[in-house]
């Protein structure tokens, strides 16, 4: 078995425990490392401003609010981030152009066309 994202450290900020579990054995899986999985934009914003990250999968919308701050403190640290969301209105402007998908979603598909970007197409995302 190929390790596609060995080395890759990533952060998960998921509100649904079934989701993140899955999403966290889905990326080890596939050799990445997840630094922290965390529910709340009060907990992910110390980890996002100090732990190094290569790439985020953040839900929009979690217990404690929109995600959208987290994700800026991110995309200036310049690391990749990919939206996951049961919404479907728009993203703001500044993220538009950022991954998304929509739940329910597979995650192994998910985890799978992460793993499938070149570097350079990670570093696209920031």
């Amino acid at each position: 078995m190929t390790k596609q994202m060995l080395g890759t450290r990533v952060l998960l900020v998921e509100s649904e425990l079934l989701i993140a579990a899955a999403l966290i054995s889905e990326l080890e899986h596939l050799g990445a490392t997840v630094v922290a999985a965390v529910s709340t934009v009060r907990a992910a914003i110390p980890i996002a401003e100090t732990v190094d990250i290569d790439l985020a999968v953040v839900e929009t919308e979690v217990m404690d609010g929109a995600t959208y701050p987290l994700v800026d403190i991110l995309v200036a640290r310049g690391v990749s981030c990919v939206f996951q969301t049961s919404h479907l209105r728009e993203l703001p402007r500044r993220h538009a152009t950022r991954p998304r998908w929509i739940k329910p979603y597979s995650p192994q598909d998910m985890v799978a066309s992460l793993a499938s970007l070149t570097e350079h197409e990670r570093q696209t995302l920031h």
